[in-house]
């Protein structure tokens, strides 16, 4: 999913759309639905996911398995870039906002 936000970032910036749209598009649509909160594009880290990509390459050749690692070493490199930073921390501030809202109504919805 990250990998996902991290091109459709790349999609935004290169047709010179805001990816905050993008972004408010989402959020809308997880708010009605009360399901997990939007991604943000940043580097994919964590003890998981990459190390658990590397051991499944291992054992079976797959073309998304390795367009997540290529995403993610390219995303390493444009994170340099502070407009691309900018970016990711805003989308970053959005995604906690809307896991706190999603998750204080379903906890007085129930």
């Amino acid at each position: 999913m990250v990998a996902c936000f991290q091109e459709m970032q790349r999609i935004s910036r290169h047709f010179g759309a805001e990816f905050d749209d993008v972004v408010d598009f989402i959020e809308d649509t997880h708010r009605v639905r009360f399901d997990r909160p939007v991604m943000f594009p940043g580097v994919i880290g964590g003890h998981c996911l990459i190390p658990d990509v590397e051991l499944l390459l291992e054992s079976y050749d797959s073309e998304f398995l390795k367009l997540i690692l290529k995403s993610n070493e390219k995303r390493k490199e444009e994170i340099k870039e502070k407009s691309v930073l900018s970016e990711v921390e805003k989308v970053k501030k959005k995604s906690r906002s809307l896991r706190e809202e999603v998750t204080w109504k379903k906890t007085t919805t129930s």
